[in-house]
Order: structure tokens, then C-alpha cells, then sequence
């Protein structure tokens, strides 16, 4: 865990995390998103990927669509044995793919999606449902860090302006 926690710039450390988790778990792929607030509400928006798409990495799916839309519409850890069970799956060609959507959640909001999947014809079980959210704890703790470190470096940088100014 020194290899996920090492680090305070966020999308390479998520990276990490969702790295071990797809190895870990034998998973073929995977992505964590973060949750944004947009004018129509909030969405996710895939900042780490694991052999996906190229055009997986930035986008951003609204609640209900996709993996992560349905854990972002339910709130709760969803594992299919088919991705194309989904009601709204946004990539066809994954459709016969397991799958495992967990929330990234600190102090009991909602700030992020992990996903993973595997070829068919491997089906995740339980315990790699609950070794996902252990993965999603450690997420949260590098988001909530990374956060904390960002504001406080553009904190000190508005001091040095001021100071700077001041001079």
C-alpha cells in the first residue's frame, strides 16, 4: 500500500490504486471517476483508466448511464454478471463482460466511482465486492488528501502574492 499512498498528485496516484485493484482482483479493466457538480446535476468524470478506450479517460456520465451513472443514480455497489444487463451501457462491445461499480464515499458523500470488469467467461464474487471497497477507502483518503494539499498550496500561493505585493 506504500506504492498507493506515496504520492499527492491525484490522477497518477488513482492510477496506482486502480492498477493494484485490477491486478489484484484479476480484473481485465477498470476506472475511477470523481463526482462534479454540473448545471444539470451532478455526474462522473473518469480520471483514471485501466485498458479502456482512449476516449474513456474525460468523459462524464450523468446519473442512470453506464456503470457508473447506475452507482452514482443508486448510491450503493452494484456487480453484474453482464455489463449489458445495465439499463443505459455505454459500451456495447463490453456487454457480456462482469462487472463491479463501487462508490468512492467520505464522511458518507458520494466523491467518486470505481469500476472494473472482466472477460467473460470469469464472474466476480462477493468477496472481490468487498476487497473493491476496501480499494474505494483508500481512494477517498488519496482524494481527500490530494484536495486538502491542493487548497492549501493555493492558499500559500496567495500569501506569497500578497506578501510579494506588499513588499
Amino acid at each position: 500500500m506504500a506504492l498507493i499512498s506515496g504520492g499527492l498528485e491525484l490522477e497518477p496516484l488513482l492510477s496506482n490504486i486502480l492498477d493494484s485493484a485490477v491486478t489484484l482482483i484479476q480484473a481485465t479493466h477498470g476506472t475511477i471517476g470523481l463526482v462534479v457538480q454540473r448545471s444539470h446535476g451532478p455526474v462522473i468524470r473518469t480520471v483514471a483508466v485501466y485498458n479502456m478506450p482512449e476516449d474513456e479517460l474525460g468523459a462524464e456520465m450523468s446519473s442512470g448511464i453506464g456503470l457508473a451513472g447506475s452507482v452514482l443514480r443508486d448510491g450503493k455497489a452494484i456487480r453484474l454478471s453482464r455489463y449489458g444487463e445495465l439499463e443505459q451501457p455505454t459500451l456495447p462491445k463490453l456487454a457480456e463482460h462482469s462487472v463491479i461499480g463501487i462508490p468512492i464515499r467520505w464522511h458518507g458523500d458520494m466523491i467518486g466511482f470505481f469500476g472494473i470488469g472482466a472477460e467473460a467467461p470469469y464472474r466476480f464474487k462477493e468477496q472481490d465486492v468487498e476487497t473493491l471497497e476496501i480499494f474505494a477507502q483508500y481512494a477517498a483518503i488519496a482524494i481527500h488528501n490530494a484536495r486538502l494539499f491542493e487548497s492549501s498550496r493555493d492558499a500559500l500561493d496567495e500569501m506569497r502574492l500578497l506578501y510579494e505585493t506588499s513588499q
